[in-house]
This record gives structure tokens, sequence and C-alpha cells, in this order.
């Protein structure tokens, strides 16, 4: 199977960097954000994460997001078969996070009644953010490498549980009103300065860790983060902020004297992720192997 007969897509709440979007030919579908009864494309430009950050924490505005239409979905599957791709893999975020997953299949089923030669594959990438991103990543390169779809699909079912993130929230309220807080709901409205370290399993939000006050979150970060890739031969991490670029600095760094990585991403959670989390996240994304 030649490796241009498979496409890879996902969405943008995997916050890919550019660059390596166009180098791996990863395509992004953009989810949209609604604010006071103005839709903006998740796309970076329409509005920045420092502009959804800024209204966030100044006024009471409740944004809202949501995944691509299916019509966008059927639009872009669509393109691909008529551009000569007899495959194509859309990763989507957790399905617990978000209806991306159930629009995507549903739409998948229309398109591949259309063509009885060619198939959409949608696979629950069970995380979210740059962990989600690095997924899409290493999916494109098994394309490279020259991997069929069926043993493609069946890698990245190990694959995903290889892929996470470990965050602390400055608070917990964004995520409980838009009623993804999952199982950190028994810290709300918590009097002492409880800092729980979130993660997903099984694409829920989960606290792995609990710290009081904000001394040491960030090498607690490290070491949730160490626990959960031992043993790896291939490691890719990547520092996330949501408003807060001084502590990732500072986080990039002692990442770097903590893991002998390849490569460490710094990168703002876009402006879909920032309006569940809310301005003044921190944490750690990673996929090993």
């Amino acid at each position: 199977m030649s490796h241009n007969s498979i496409a890879i897509v996902t969405g943008s709440c995997a916050q890919i960097p550019a660059g390596k979007r166009e180098e791996m030919g990863v395509r992004v579908l953009p989810f949209t954000i609604h604010i006071e009864g103005n839709t903006y494309v998740d796309d970076g430009v329409a509005i920045t994460p420092l502009q959804i950050y800024q209204m966030m924490r100044i006024s009471q505005v409740v944004p809202t997001t949501a995944p691509p239409s299916s019509g966008d979905y059927y639009k872009t599957f669509q393109s691909l078969f008529e551009q000569g791709y007899k495959d194509v893999i859309y990763l989507s975020i957790s399905e617990k996070l978000s209806s991306d997953y159930a629009v995507a299949v549903s739409t998948a089923e229309m398109v591949n009644r259309n063509y009885s030669d060619r198939q959409v594959h949608v696979v629950d990438t069970c995380c979210a953010a740059i962990p989600q991103g690095f997924l899409a990543l290493e999916t494109a390169q098994k394309v490279k490498e020259g991997m069929s779809v069926l043993n493609i699909l069946q890698w990245l079912q190990q694959a995903k549980d290889r892929a996470g993130l470990v965050a602390s929230l400055q608070t917990l309220e964004y995520l409980a009103r838009g009623g993804r807080i999952g199982k950190a709901s028994k810290f709300l409205g918590s009097i002492l300065d409880v800092k729980p370290l979130l993660s997903l399993i099984d694409g829920v939000v989960t606290p792995v860790a609990i710290k009081r006050g904000s001394k040491k979150i960030l090498t607690a970060i490290i070491e949730t983060v160490k626990s959960k890739v031992v043993g790896w031969k291939k490691l890719f991490l990547a520092v996330m902020h949501a408003d807060d670029l001084e502590r990732a600095k500072v986080l990039t760094n002692l990442v770097g004297e903590t893991f002998a990585c390849e490569e460490i991403y710094l990168c703002e959670l876009t402006p879909m992720m920032g309006v569940h989390v809310g301005p003044g996240v921190i944490g750690l994304g990673y996929y090993f192997e």
C-alpha cells in the first residue's frame, strides 16, 4: 500500500504546532468557540488564547465550544477521497469530553456508504490537547513508514494508553461549568488550599495526586509524569500552559534537566481548550514507547 493512500485528520484541540502539522501532512479540522452570540473559529487567529484568557479573567462571560459540523466532517472526508486517498483516519478528542467522536462516527458512516472501495476510520484517542496531537503525528509517521491501515488501527489501540497529560488548574470552576470535571468534582468548594494534579484516565478527568499550596507543583508534575513513562525508549513531551508563560518556562527548564528526550515543545493551550480549563493552567503532555 502506498503511504499516500492513507490520510490523517484530527481536531484543532490536538494543538499540533503548525510546522509539524505541515511536515507530517496531518489535516486539522477547527472547532468553534461561541461568546455572547459571536462565533470564532479555533485557529488561533479569529480569536487568540490571550484574548480568551483576558476575557475570562475580567468578566463573567462563559464561552462555549462545539466540534465541527457534520457537513464539515463530510466535506473533509469526501475531499480526501476525491484526492485519491483510500483510507482516512480521524483521531477524535475523548468521547467523554466532546461530541466530536459521535458526530465524526455518524458522518463517517454516511460517507462510507457512498464509497464502497474507501473508508473513514474514527478513533477515540481517550485524551485531549497535545497528547492527542502526539498520537496524530505518530500515526502519520506510521503511514510514512508504509504500515497498512489495519495495522495502524491495531497499533493505535495500544498507543493511546501511552499518551497522557498531568496538569494543575488555578481553579476547577471552568471544568465544572462545562460538565467535564469528572472525578475531580469532590474538590469543588474545598476551603483548603488543595491543588489536585489532574489527568485523563479512560478519557475522564481524574485526580492523580494531591498537593497543598502552589509550591512544588512543578516538581510534582514532573514526578507524576516520570512515574507514568517508566522504561521509555522514545519520549515526546510538551509543556502546556494557559496564560502562564513564566511558570511554563520554568517547567520547561526542569523537564530538560530531568528527561533526555529529543525535543520539548512549549505550547499555549488553544482557545478551544482554554475555555474549559480557564487561565492559570500549567501541565505536561507526553507520549512514549
